[in-house]
């Protein structure tokens, strides 16, 4: 099990009760008997207010206080977030790495998005997802934003989807 404090000041520790609060209220929500609504869908029931999502990288351990990158927080290539409810699945690259060319480092995330959706297209089963893939759909969303903007010749500015190439490929696959 993995303790989390809160923090060294008063203050801390009053945001920490109310973040746990928030916690319990949520898992016993997760834990009826019913099924999930539309409601439960929305990430604002997830986050309480000022804090972290409780599924960030910078928590050392999950909702069930089991310390990440451990045996007992993975289902496959992903790491439980919720047991039987949310898990999540990380890649090793964001577009605003330095080997990213500059003229468009951190502005390709819609041609990322374009090659995710085509992505999901190609590979529908939940098995076929891990870092790997979410790693390329980056680097070949990269290479399609690049080529989108140089059809379009707008250096300047972000491209919206009326911009961007009508066509693309990810991994052999013509889109």
């Amino acid at each position: 099990m993995c303790h989390r404090g809160r923090g060294r000041l008063e203050e801390d520790h009053s945001r920490g009760r109310e973040v746990h609060a928030t916690i319990v209220g949520i898992i016993r929500q997760l834990r009826q008997s019913s099924p999930l609504t539309a409601w439960s869908e929305s990430l604002t029931w997830l986050m309480p207010q000022n804090c972290l999502p409780i599924w960030s990288r910078r928590l050392p351990c999950n909702i069930d206080g089991q310390q990440r990158q451990g045996n007992q927080s993975k289902w496959r290539h992903y790491d439980i977030e919720i047991k039987d409810r949310l898990w999540s699945l990380w890649g090793s690259l964001h577009p605003r790495a330095s080997w990213f060319d500059r003229m468009v480092r951190g502005r390709q995330m819609l041609g990322c998005y374009v090659i995710a959706c085509c992505a999901g297209c190609t590979f529908r089963r939940l098995d076929d997802w891990n870092s790997k893939l979410l790693d390329a759909i980056v680097v070949n969303g990269d290479k399609y934003y690049r080529e989108s903007v140089q059809h379009s010749e707008r250096w300047d500015h972000n491209l919206q989807l009326d911009d961007m190439c009508m066509q693309c490929t990810f991994q052999d696959s013509a889109f």
